[in-house]
């Protein structure tokens, strides 16, 4: 076993250096997946816009209209139509975002 019959500064030493390199793993993976996170984020940006644009639009009041009429196919999906879903996601979008200002502020400090 590595550390026998070294000094306690040694053994402390190594100790050290083997929570700092499990440590250095566990930041390398992480910044792995935010990077793979933040490229899909930023793919995502279009369709959040043209989400945003429809929700804002009369062709999604026209939309709902038409989803709730008896002339609307059963089966065909149609959440979209649902406000609540809507609004969850710009919701969610704008805490998202904030978060990523303060997680992007935390990490250069």
């Amino acid at each position: 076993m590595p550390g026998q019959g070294l000094s306690p500064e040694a053994a402390a030493a190594i100790k050290r250096i083997q929570t700092m390199e499990a440590t250095a793993y566990r930041v390398e993976a992480c910044q792995e997946r935010l990077s793979q996170a933040l490229r899909e984020a930023s793919a995502a940006l279009a369709d959040y816009t043209a989400l945003v644009e429809y929700y804002d639009s009369p062709d999604w009041l026209a939309d709902v209209d038409f989803s709730n009429s008896p002339d609307f196919p059963e089966g065909v999906a149609c959440g979209v139509t649902s406000e609540d879903w809507i609004y969850d996601l710009i919701r969610r979008q704008r805490e998202y975002g904030l978060a990523a200002v303060q997680l992007g502020h935390d990490m250069l400090v």
